[in-house]
């Protein structure tokens, strides 16, 4: 049985293969929990014609929902870069088995710190 990544790692994949990658693509997808509202997905295309998706592009709708927490910017990009020196290859299925709990962890504790710190002044 294959082991369940956490959010942060394959966030952290996902964001690793838009830096080490330069051909992307856009691929139209029927939203089927947006009432069948059509979005566009941003994916890297294989040679063998896998294609793999990276990210959602946000509607204006979606982009004026967001309510960002710059504090988590600094944890988020050090998890990013321990993650880049520990996964290697720039395919997806160069990482297939990597686990990197103990990063995210790592990274995870920092926002909470970060947020109760914050709480507290």
């Amino acid at each position: 049985m294959t082991k369940q990544k956490s959010f942060f790692q394959k966030a952290v994949e996902k964001t690793l293969l838009l830096e080490r990658n330069e051909q992307f693509s856009l691929i139209l997808c029927e939203d089927q929990f947006a009432y069948g509202d059509d979005t566009l997905i941003l994916c890297l295309v294989d040679d063998d014609g896998g294609m793999f998706p990276i990210a959602k592009l946000l509607s204006k709708n979606d982009i004026d929902a967001l309510v960002p927490n710059f504090d988590t910017l600094e944890p988020l990009t050090d998890l990013k870069v321990s993650a880049g020196k520990e996964i290697l290859g720039s395919h997806p299925n160069d990482m297939l088995d990597t686990y990197l709990d103990s990063l995210a962890d790592d990274a995870i504790d920092a926002i909470k710190a970060d947020s109760a710190t914050g709480e507290q002044q």
